[in-house]
């Protein structure tokens, strides 16, 4: 099933800048198909219809229709674990270019694969005996993660001078204060700052990050840094998710391991499962499911009512689906735009080059912004495709 599309379109005025997004997700259909099914049969296809977090969408199903067995909570921890980890090395890869040797991604995406196939047993003693090692050779040295992070930072700082906070000598070199600020931000992130997890990087922002709709969004709504540390920032933020995840692994396979667990799996010495899923009964004959992924909470809401067969026979009619993608880009009316929005009308007011070609049209500025929007969208990282649009209006 096609799971939808994001479009969205920056339109170009007299020297401003409107993002706005048409977002579209076949969820009551999902919904209408869920509920032709047994909750049973219907939370076995979730995964099918939600491919990229399917286990996660199948644990927040079983929870929200009461069925959740209590002797299969590790079995789905772990899945779940392997899910997000999965998901956050791809984001490391494939949105902020992330330096590993391709054996070395290779090596780990399959060990994640093949422990998401293998029972739970067999999966945990794959885990216990590879992953560590795997990510050992995925993330490098200090040298190679602080070369990620000046390569990453080099390539922002080419997109992003278009609206930076700065003082533009002309169209082609833009030197300024918050391009040295952001040389300083990277230089007090180190690998081993990082392997103190989310804890460390939370002491460090000027905002906390808010995992609830997505990695790092919050970053993005802080006024006080520039648009280029708020991308640095969610890069480190990303990274840091990614390191506590494999930490939750190797706790609940009993490994010792040098990873703090801060942050967003907050799990302490002992593995809590309610850190990573929950049940909430909201009122008779509603509850809702709970599952902490990599993009933020998904949640399952399931209205159910008595069926004839049994008084304990329980049918569901109504069933929402609600993932971080929706809570960020479902809504018209609040805007994931508005601190992108904010930035060019900050520059456009005080800043007379960037006024300047906001009022020409120039296809190289509808490029610049083009790639600007989609930096932002990849850094907030929805779980469906999109596309981005700039024009003059």
């Amino acid at each position: 099933m096609n799971l939808g599309h994001l479009k969205v379109t920056a339109e170009i005025g007299e020297g401003t800048i409107a993002i706005r997004h048409d977002y579209q997700r076949p969820l009551k259909q999902v919904s209408t198909l869920l509920l032709s099914s047994s909750p049973e049969k219907a939370c076995d296809l979730l995964p099918v219809l939600f491919s990229v977090c399917g286990n996660s969408h199948k644990v927040a199903g079983l929870l929200a229709n009461d069925i959740m067995k209590e002797q299969d909570t590790d079995f789905y921890s772990q899945k779940v674990m392997l899910e997000n980890l999965r998901e956050s090395v791809f984001r490391l890869l494939n949105v902020w270019s992330y330096p590993a040797e391709p054996k070395n991604s290779v090596l780990i995406t399959k060990l994640l694969g093949d422990c998401l196939s293998l029972p739970f047993e067999q999966s945990n003693q794959k885990i216990a005996a590879e992953l560590n090692s795997a990510w050992q050779g995925f993330i490098g040295s200090d040298d190679h993660f602080s070369l990620w992070l000046n390569q990453l930072h080099n390539t922002l700082k080419n997109d992003c001078c278009f609206i930076d906070e700065s003082n533009c000598i002309n169209e082609s070199n833009c030197i300024n204060d918050s391009n040295r600020n952001s040389e300083s931000l990277i230089e007090q992130y180190s690998l081993n700052d990082c392997k103190q997890g989310l804890d460390y990087l939370n002491s460090t922002l000027p905002v906390k990050v808010n995992v609830d709709s997505g990695v790092g969004i919050s970053i993005f709504f802080d006024h006080s840094v520039s648009l280029l540390e708020k991308f640095l920032l969610a890069a480190v933020a990303a990274f840091c998710q990614t390191m506590n995840c494999v930490a939750s692994l190797l706790s609940l396979c009993g490994c010792a391991n040098t990873y703090s667990l801060g942050g967003t799996y907050s799990l302490g010495s002992t593995l809590k499962t309610d850190a990573l899923f929950f049940q909430k009964r909201v009122s008779p004959g509603i509850q809702e499911g709970h599952v902490l992924t990599s993009r933020g909470w998904l949640q399952h809401t399931v209205s159910q009512k008595l069926g004839n067969e049994s008084l304990t026979d329980k049918i569901a009619v109504q069933w929402d689906i609600n993932a971080p993608t929706d809570v960020n880009f479902a809504s018209q009316h609040r805007s994931v735009f508005k601190p992108l929005e904010d930035v060019f009308l900050k520059n456009n007011h005080s800043n007379k080059w960037v006024g300047n070609l906001l009022t020409k049209e120039n296809k190289g500025i509808l490029q610049t912004v083009e790639k600007l929007v989609s930096w932002y969208i990849k850094a907030i990282d929805p779980c469906l495709a999109y596309s981005v649009e700039a024009r003059y209006a």
